[in-house]
């Protein structure tokens, strides 16, 4: 065999374990999800009902309980962080996931229930709009164009919203059990992440807002739209990385536990510590 023969069956056969990789990557994510979803039904049942009962009021009466779905989103990080009981990491490792799997688990499961929100939050003030009630939500009553705009800028927002909150919020919730006052972050942060937004398109689509024509809002209704969805993408790369720190940190966790467990072993058996 040539060195170029041995070189392409080398690169052939990486391309084949990146192959194999991507699936087996993905099943240990679907796994770590359904696992977590399993041991927390009750919470995310109750969010489901919650969704159901927010857009039914959405089409008879009004999307304010639509509208505020996202701060019900921000807060899964703390709500889901609470059911962390030393029991609750006893059934985790009963059901062999790891602490990487339980991270993974986590924050997929996040992932799903602030879709879910964002979800809601959109369709309410849309299904207001078509039920012929007049949205709280936003200003006026949209039509055509205008509510299409309306309800991306709604989803990208929302999304972008849930994304940074997630850097801010996810480590202290995931690495450790998050105490109450990880509750009232959790509102700050979604105050702060809107805001943050809100003064970035304002600054942004500043120039399109002085024209007064319904042309120029809706551009700037889509300009919005735009930008929350890059900053919701930029979000989402940091996050990943973050992921991969939480794990680190969970890992070093376990490690400084360890000796300190070790010793007490010995000590309890009469031997001498370090």
């Amino acid at each position: 065999m040539t060195a170029y023969d041995a070189g392409s069956a080398h690169a052939a056969g990486a391309s084949r374990s990146a192959r194999a990789a991507g699936p087996a990557h993905t099943s240990a994510w679907r796994r770590a999800l359904a696992a977590d979803l399993r041991l927390n039904a009750e919470t995310f049942a109750g969010t489901v009902i919650l969704s159901v009962l927010a857009l039914v009021l959405a089409v008879t009466v009004t999307d304010v309980m639509a509208g505020i779905a996202p701060v019900w989103g921000v807060l899964a990080w703390y709500r889901y962080g609470r059911q962390d009981t030393a029991s609750r990491t006893e059934l985790w490792a009963s059901l062999g996931m790891s602490r990487a799997d339980r991270v993974h688990g986590r924050v997929a499961l996040v992932a799903l229930e602030s879709a879910l929100m964002v979800f809601v939050s959109a369709a309410g003030t849309a299904l207001t709009v078509l039920a012929g009630h007049a949205p709280a939500m936003v200003d006026g009553v949209t039509t055509g164009w205008d509510l299409a705009g309306t309800t991306v800028s709604g989803i990208a927002t929302a999304s972008a919203t849930m994304v940074l909150a997630a850097i801010v919020l996810g480590p202290e919730c995931t690495t450790r059990r998050p105490g109450v006052s990880m509750f009232i972050l959790s509102i700050l942060t979604y105050i702060g992440a809107a805001i943050v937004l809100s003064l970035i398109a304002m600054v942004i689509v500043l120039p399109l807002s002085l024209v007064v024509s319904s042309a120029a809002q809706t551009a700037a209704t889509w300009v919005i739209a735009l930008i929350a969805f890059v900053i919701a993408l930029i979000g989402a790369l940091v996050l990943r990385r973050g992921v991969r720190r939480w794990i680190r940190d969970l890992d070093s966790q376990d490690e400084g536990a360890v000796p300190a467990h070790r010793r007490k072993r010995r000590v309890d058996g009469g031997g001498r510590t370090a």
